[in-house]
């Protein structure tokens, strides 16, 4: 039996043409696990919410308050070029 010719394996580089229809995912992926932080630090005893630096929390409900503009910003590029 005759093996067929394997073609050379060529080497992709990064194409930065879809990277704004990838962004939209990313977006919504940081602000969802700022909101997870957000929720699982409100459920934790007083002892347990004094060890989590205030820098953390502040930056993760500044994360999901921008949610209002991010996503939607980020799914309009997205969905710019799919035309």
């Amino acid at each position: 039996m005759n093996s067929p010719i394997l073609p050379k394996e060529v080497t992709k580089r990064f194409d930065f043409s879809n990277l704004f229809k990838k962004i939209s995912f990313w977006v919504a992926g940081l602000v969802s696990s700022a909101g997870a932080f957000l929720a699982w630090y409100i459920t934790q005893p007083e002892v347990v919410q004094a060890s989590v630096p205030d820098w953390l929390v502040t930056y993760s409900s500044l994360i999901v308050m921008l949610n209002v503009v991010g996503v939607p910003l980020a799914t309009s590029f997205k969905q710019k070029n799919l035309s």
